[in-house]
């Protein structure tokens, strides 16, 4: 009698499915916060252009469009019988990674955006260094013009138009932010006890 019903079950699901594939195709797919991806690209990764079956849409079709690089966050709402919102919040594109000899543009967080106009300051690494160290200096120094972050194993170099800095960290040179603003045009050494300008 269990094996009857769960055959039952079964087959009104796999009825339900194919008949919503014909009775609920998506009408409409409205997609909201693009600046760099094009509608296009989005409505294919989440399987809404019309025809498509509206009962489809779930959370899990989502993970190919949060997979993507440009994507920071995205939902869907579904509106009966067939329409379908999307809204997306893009990554920015905030500075320039030197990266196997050409340059990266990176966002905030440090992925990597493929097709992003070449902004902000370029990054330099020996190694395997904290990228986000170099970030949170960009970030940092975005109102004072920076131009080169580098991270080296000693430090952090910094090029600022008419000035040069270098930091032992990140945290001396949250510390000493104002030294930075007030001795342009000089050369700045940070360090965790205080400011040597040259």
């Amino acid at each position: 009698m269990g094996i009857i019903r769960l055959l039952v079950v079964m087959l009104i699901s796999v009825t339900l499915l194919v008949a919503s594939w014909f009775i609920l195709p998506v009408r409409k797919t409205e997609i909201s916060g693009l600046r760099h991806l094009k509608n296009e690209e989005v409505v294919k990764l989440v399987h809404g252009k019309p025809g498509d079956p509206w009962l489809w849409i779930a959370r899990f079709r989502l993970k190919a469009l949060e997979n993507h690089p440009w994507i920071l966050s995205a939902s869907v709402v579904k509106t009966f019988p067939s329409d379908v919102k999307v809204s997306i919040v893009e990554r920015v594109p905030v500075a320039r990674l030197l990266k196997e000899g050409h340059e990266v543009v990176l966002s905030a967080d440090g992925v990597e955006l493929p097709g992003a106009p070449r902004v902000g300051p370029l990054i330099k690494t020996e190694g395997k260094l904290n990228i986000q160290q170099a970030l949170e200096v960009a970030f940092l120094l975005r109102s004072e013009g920076v131009q080169v972050v580098e991270l080296t194993p000693a430090g952090i170099r910094m090029k600022l138009g008419d000035s040069t800095v270098w930091a032992d960290s990140v945290d001396s040179l949250r510390k000493y932010m104002s030294s930075v603003k007030m001795k342009r045009g000089k050369n700045i050494h940070i360090y965790p006890w205080g400011v040597s300008v040259q």
